[in-house]
């Protein structure tokens, strides 16, 4: 799973907050969007708050950089690189980054628009 930083849309704070108001049901599974039918929802939620902080870090290490695009674009293919490994994803590194293109891309620019706003 990967969290989305779509431009204008992130906001770290209540996605963490809605994370956990969905969990406090306890549920046997849950249904992603565009992913159908997931279960183990409390180990999930919990690699998807990792990977928001670790976004966020990614972010304020970006802060006032003149290559702030490219290296947020860096720091999440290696982000999201390292998850797929522990994932047990056996694709290499360029077929990883293929198929995560698009994200890798939507994210850094969400998590540039999430800087300036704040």
């Amino acid at each position: 799973m990967i969290p989305t930083t779509s431009p204008v849309q992130f906001e770290p704070e209540p996605l963490k907050a809605s994370i956990a108001r969905l969990l406090d049901s306890a549920p046997e599974a849950m249904y992603l969007t565009h992913f159908g039918r997931v279960t183990g929802a409390a180990r999930l939620a919990r690699e998807l708050i990792e990977q928001i902080d670790a976004m966020i870090a990614a972010a304020h290490a970006a802060h006032g950089r003149s290559d702030r695009h490219t290296w947020l674009v860096e720091a999440l293919t290696e982000l999201y690189l390292r998850r797929a490994r522990a994932h047990g994803v056996r694709l290499d590194d360029a077929q990883i980054q293929a198929l995560l293109a698009v994200d890798i891309e939507l994210n850094a620019q969400g998590l540039a628009v999430w800087l300036d706003r704040n």
